[in-house]
Order: structure tokens, then sequence, then C-alpha cells
């Protein structure tokens, strides 16, 4: 539908948004803040994975509803209210920071560069992967499903990320995959209206 009705970019103008107070963009930039969404997002995983593994595989598990409602219902009007704040928190992304900080090397920059011919398929292709999981497959409210989904996601994003950096962390991350037919991909979309997204246009 998006794909009919969003044929024209909204939000590519940088100047879209609104200006918000300097205080409120230092808080909003702090190294801190970061720091802390970060540390949730893995307190966050690191208890739907002790779900997934030690938790009983019935329905009352609290690692359903986690990523069927919270996950899969709250990024858009999270990212709306806060930007991009999903990927910030994102577990893989933190473990690819550790890993390319403990190593020396630079987050952003992988050994080879993407291919431009990939676009954003991965992305699509595990958003795909995702709904197919819980709308169509029959059994995707027994745990072995959702363990394997998140082990090749995991594996995919960490794996890609040290090949190709932040080329592959902005392509393939199927929470932000509405990238690869929305024609503000290069904006952020939802994002990009988020009052995170504008402190770099803070009041003088």
């Amino acid at each position: 539908m998006l794909l009919l009705a969003w044929r024209r970019a909204r939000y590519a103008d940088a100047e879209v948004g609104l200006v918000v107070p300097r205080t409120l963009a230092v808080v909003i930039d702090h190294p801190a803040l970061r720091v802390a969404v970060r540390t949730i997002g893995v307190a966050v995983a690191a208890f739907a994975a002790w779900a997934a593994v030690a938790g009983e595989d019935l329905l009352t598990n609290p690692v359903f509803g986690l990523v069927y409602v919270w996950l899969w219902v709250g990024i858009v009007p999270v990212s709306l209210l806060l930007g991009p704040v999903v990927s910030l928190a994102s577990p893989a992304r933190t473990i690819h920071l550790i890993l390319a900080r403990a190593t020396g090397g630079d987050p952003d920059q992988g050994i080879a560069t993407m291919p431009s011919w990939l676009g954003y398929w991965p992305a699509a292709i595990g958003l795909f992967a995702f709904v197919w999981l819980e709308l169509v497959y029959p059994e995707a409210t027994y745990l072995g499903p959702l363990r394997l989904w998140f082990a090749l996601y995991l594996a995919a994003t960490v794996i890609g990320a040290a090949v190709s950096g932040a080329g592959w962390l902005s392509r393939a991350d199927p929470s932000r995959s509405t990238r690869t037919w929305c024609p503000d991909c290069r904006s952020g979309g939802a994002e990009q209206t988020a009052p995170s997204s504008w402190s770099a246009r803070c009041a003088t």
C-alpha cells in the first residue's frame, strides 16, 4: 500500500522537523544516555534469551509477548516518539560495537564494502522471515522456531557488521527494512519526525 500511496519523499529535506532547546539537545546527544539505552537493550535481550532457553515452552512464556507484541508492535510508536532508539538499543549492534573496540577496529568500517547490488534486500528478507514466522508458520507459538530466528538474526547482524561495518547495519536490520520501499529511506521515515532526530538543529 505504501508503495502505491507514498511515491514522493516527504522527509528528505534536512530542515523538516522542529527546533528543540539546546539543553534538551545536549541531553539527547549525551554519551551517557546512549550507554544507558544500549544497556537497557542488552538487559531486555538477556531476559528474553533466558526466558527462551530456560522458560517453559508455553504461551505464558513472556518471550512471546515481548517479541510478538512489545517488539513488533512497539517499533513504530517508539520510533515516532524517540527517533532511532530501536537501532541504538539493538543488542546485536552493541555486541558489534564492543567487539570492534576490543579489537581496536572502527565499528563503522568493515574489511570489505557491502556490494551495492544487495541494496536493502537483506533487511527485507529478514522482515519477511519474521512476518512469515509470526503470521503463517503453524508452530510460531513454540520456542524452537523463535530461538532459531533470533540466532540467525544475531549471527547475520554481527558477522555482517564485522565484514561490512555500518553499511551492513543500515541495510540489513529488519527493524529498518521499510527503507527498502519507502521513498524517505534516506531520511529515516518515522524516525525523522521524532524529537531525538531534531537534536542536531537545536536552538541557539
